[in-house]
């Protein structure tokens, strides 16, 4: 029905209202590789340089990039045969998202770090070039000490769920926004519950890795 809405929405005021809703996902840092033995061998995964990130298999606008690598963030690029193939943001403090406005918080102390933004070529999704891109990543979060993987997933993209899913995250908390021009309603699972925000200096502060910690245990168990 959200779904439904957002596309009636967005087709009546032509783009003027949006309606995004987002699941807050956590996952444990596996001890172990998700790609099989012997599969993807051929798929190098490297942290990208400063220079790198601007020549990523999918465009993004420059201010967006600029604004990841001002505040911290990092990328990883997955290349077979020297070719990039896909790539996967990480970032270990606080991310302020780009597609509407709120900051996703983490705690130091929760041990908790945020992923956005992966990307794999169309025709290399039959290749494991996700879960290439995910043991990268989370051999750099055990080194860091890192114990769990937030990110926000669209909860209209059914793909992106189920890929996910598959490698172990459970859904911990959503978020509902709703863009009327520079007007933003934020309806949240988590304090502060409600937030209007007319600017983009005025950003809802969202606490995810205390929602992933304060999660029971079950959550990951049983895969509610």
């Amino acid at each position: 029905m959200l779904y439904l809405a957002s596309r009636v929405l967005g087709a009546v005021t032509r783009g003027k209202v949006r309606l995004v809703k987002y699941y807050i996902t956590a996952q444990p840092i596996p001890g172990h590789e998700l790609t099989p033995p012997r599969r993807g061998r051929q798929i190098v995964v490297e942290e990208a340089s400063a220079d790198q990130v601007w020549s990523l298999p999918a465009e993004r606008p420059r201010h967006v990039l600029e604004a990841r690598l001002r505040n911290g963030g990092r990328c990883l690029i997955a290349r077979k045969d020297s070719l990039p193939v896909g790539f996967q943001w990480f970032t270990l403090v606080d991310y302020t998202e780009d597609e509407v406005r709120c900051v996703f918080h983490l705690e130091p102390r929760d041990r908790c770090a945020w992923d956005y933004d992966i990307f794999v070529s169309p025709k290399w999704r039959v290749q494991p070039v996700f879960s290439r891109l995910w043991d990268k990543c989370n051999e750099i979060l055990r080194t860091a000490g890192v114990s769990l993987a937030l990110s926000r997933i669209n909860a209209f993209n059914k793909a992106s769920r189920q890929a996910h899913e598959r490698i172990g995250a459970r859904i911990v908390g959503w978020a509902l926004f709703i863009c009327l021009g520079h007007v933003q309603l934020a309806l949240l699972s988590s304090r502060p519950w409600i937030h209007v925000s007319f600017s983009e200096r005025d950003l809802p502060v969202i606490l995810v890795s205390k929602m992933a910690t304060n999660a029971h245990a079950s959550t990951f168990e049983a895969g509610t």
